[in-house]
């Protein structure tokens, strides 16, 4: 399996977990999405953001080693 495959197949199923939550209940996300955002200051939620790409880089690394 190629890289690109995997990376298809890792944002493909991030996308529809995320899409399945808005789908199923948009108020709710919306609501928990704003709260979240709220409690969070900017230099907070970048150090979020870089890590959970350190980490979803990680994941698919680690993915890719294993396959192959």
């Amino acid at each position: 399996m190629s890289a690109a495959t995997v990376l298809l197949l890792v944002f493909g199923g991030a996308l529809a977990v995320e899409g399945l939550g808005w789908a199923l209940a948009p108020d709710a996300m919306r609501r928990a999405s704003a709260e979240a955002m709220a409690m969070l200051d900017s230099q907070r939620l970048s150090r979020l953001g870089l890590l959970c790409t350190a980490l979803g880089l990680l994941m698919i690394w680690i993915g890719v080693r294993l396959h192959g």
